[in-house]
């Protein structure tokens, strides 16, 4: 610390304040934080908006006044940047919220962080609240019957059509600014009412795409290299040097919570770390763009940034070794951007869950109710959902993050691929497995293929199939061969339909059996 003069108290350490604030642990300890150093109003300012922006949502709007009220006018643009914005568009619904807890710090704070908008925005919030009437002949007008307001001169019917409690904000600011600057308040209501809104949300959002740039975050349509695999002709090297440290609010989620990063991180040099977390705070907004998640919406972020984790531990097992060391793992954040890092990590899920989007993509696995829908094997329908969506994760949603997970959708995307290629040539009405073991018991029987069976039949099947529960040895037999006349190469295919088959038709006896539990037969005249 030091001491600005003789009596005056000591300024506050900046750093030291800043780590305070990363160890509270509940929004009132951060709050506490935040405004009991005697030069808090010196000091909140310093803050990073992205960093403010996390606090004052830890803490909550209702108790953040105090501090809302220290923020300087870019602070609270920035915040705005990434609050009120829904795609292209400014949200009343999500602007409204905070326009009440600048009123809440002071009429004052509300008056100059309104001003501070860009003019398009202010624009756009007036029009959302006030309908303004040029008054022709002062002497003559009728005011409609609404809860309304004139200019000093007359000459302006300021109306407010909703009267709602959500008006007061710029109620407050319109009579502020009429007092402290009449003639651009006149002005503002003038434009405002003859503006058209969609030029307004326009001329808005450039103004903020430029801010939002600066503070690094990306384009969505350059934001999309993020999830390709790298060239192979790629370069190793290092990030480039970081203008300014990075918020801490997308390194900490992505570093902290991965033992193996967390150790990577501990072993560069300060400057290579500095540059590495420059990089992942990049690589984090990229995704984030990419995926469209707004900067709002703190659990699709953590989703993106659970995905960036897992990508980065893939793309060191790929580029430092499979086992965990912190010098080679720091060796390669230090030679090679976090760009290639995740990237290479990333292309090992695609490559890993390739068969079974390939399938898709050739509509192999398309039924009558959408293009997974001829998947019918309860266990693998998890599976193809999780591999096939935008992005591949394991059933549980979790991200694929180590080589045994890669081994695991590896595994299933394989034999879901078989199944559906095996299958080719179905009927949209019919599934995957339906279309398959049926083909199977009519050649078992040493019947035609490709039709379906009739109610009345499947207990015969089930008989001729399975004893005690179990397929019958002949049948596994005469199943290993048909399997390799359709084209089947992986046993575990033909184990899978086997076993769903057996759990469903083993226990069948005579008398006409409830068609809905034996979905794995094509049956013709049972609803499917």
């Amino acid at each position: 610390m030091t001491t600005p003069g003789a009596g005056a108290p000591p300024r506050t350490d900046l750093a030291v304040w800043k780590a305070k604030l990363a160890t509270a642990r509940s929004g009132a300890a951060l709050l506490d934080a935040l405004l009991s150093p005697h030069d808090a109003a010196a000091l909140v300012p310093q803050l990073p908006p992205e960093d403010l922006h996390l606090y004052l949502r830890t803490i909550g709007l209702a108790d953040s006044t105090e501090l809302l009220a220290l923020a300087t006018g870019e602070q609270v643009r920035a915040i705005l940047d990434h609050e009120v914005w829904v795609g292209d568009r400014p949200s009343v619904e999500r602007l409204d919220p905070w326009m009440g807890a600048l009123m809440q710090a002071g009429p004052a704070v509300l008056y100059r962080r309104m001003l501070d908008l860009d003019d398009e925005l202010l624009n756009w919030v007036v029009r959302r609240t006030v309908d303004v009437i040029v008054v022709e002949d002062p002497e003559g007008f009728d005011p409609p019957d609404v809860e309304h307001v004139m200019t000093p001169d007359n000459r302006l019917c300021i109306c407010f059509p909703e009267s709602a409690p959500r008006d007061m904000p710029v109620k407050l600011f319109l009579d502020m600014l009429i007092r402290e600057n009449p003639a651009y308040c006149i002005n503002l209501l003038v434009f405002a009412g003859a503006a058209v809104d969609s030029v307004l949300e326009e001329q808005a959002y450039r103004w903020r795409s430029g801010r939002m740039a600066d503070r690094g975050y990306v384009d969505y349509y350059e934001a999309l290299a993020i999830y390709t695999a790298p060239p192979r002709t790629a370069r190793p090297g290092p990030d480039a040097e970081p203008g300014e440290a990075p918020a801490h609010r997308f390194v900490t989620p992505v570093v902290d919570a991965e033992a193996r990063l967390a150790a990577a991180f501990a072993a560069l040099s300060p400057k290579d770390a500095d540059r590495a977390r420059a990089g992942l705070g990049y690589v984090a907004n990229m995704a984030l763009s990419a995926d469209r998640v707004e900067p709002w919406d703190l659990e699709a972020q953590q989703v993106v940034l659970a995905r960036v984790r897992a990508g980065l531990v893939l793309g060191l097992d790929a580029l430092a070794g499979p086992r965990p060391d912190a010098a080679a793992d720091a060796a390669v954040l230090a030679t090679t951007s976090m760009g290639l890092v995740f990237r290479t990590g990333y292309a090992r899920t695609l490559e890993a869950a390739a068969p079974a989007r390939r399938a898709a993509a050739e509509g192999l696995l398309a039924g009558s109710g959408g293009r997974l829908d001829a998947v019918d094997l309860p266990r693998l329908k998890p599976w193809v959902e999780a591999l096939c969506g935008r992005h591949p994760t394991l059933p549980d949603d979790r991200p694929i993050g180590t080589a045994e997970d890669l081994a695991r959708i590896s595994a299933a995307a394989a034999l879901v691929a078989e199944l559906a290629r095996c299958a080719e040539g179905r009927p949209d009405e019919v599934g995957v497995g339906a279309w398959l073991f049926t083909a199977f018991a009519h050649d078992a029987l040493g019947e035609p293929a490709g039709a379906p069976l009739t109610l009345g039949r499947v207990p015969a099947v089930a008989r001729a199939l399975f004893a005690e529960g179990q397929l019958r040895p002949e049948a596994r037999s005469a199943a290993e061969a048909w399997w390799a006349r359709v084209g089947g190469t992986r046993p575990d295919a033909l184990a899978a339909l086997l076993e769903e088959a057996r759990g469903q038709l083993g226990a069948v006896r005579d008398g006409a059996p409830d068609i809905r539990y034996t979905p794995i037969l094509w049956v013709a005249d049972a609803p499917r």
